[in-house]
């Protein structure tokens, strides 16, 4: 799964703890504000539900040679449910 790319604006007290922590720990600073991220969602109270379209999004308008209308078109539905052997 491709990382996702994001910009956090820190006060420069928290931009020079953040430098501190992550110099002491040896891991960069997005290495460190990813762990502290994972950290807060283990807590308690913030599980994040995901729909359905937010888990399969990145196979959203993945599948070539189909027709354009194939998810409202009822003539694509013809045969749906019908084994293929018969």
């Amino acid at each position: 799964m491709k990382s996702k790319t994001i910009t956090v604006k820190l006060s420069p007290e928290l931009g020079r703890n953040l430098e501190r922590l992550s110099a002491r720990l040896r891991k960069t600073k997005s290495v460190v504000v990813r762990l502290a991220i994972e950290e807060l969602l283990r807590q308690p109270g913030a599980e994040t539900k995901l729909s359905a379209f937010e888990v399969l999004s990145e196979f959203a308008g993945s599948l070539s040679g189909l027709d354009e209308d194939v998810s409202y078109n009822s003539k694509h539905l013809n045969a749906y449910g019908l084994s293929s052997d018969k």
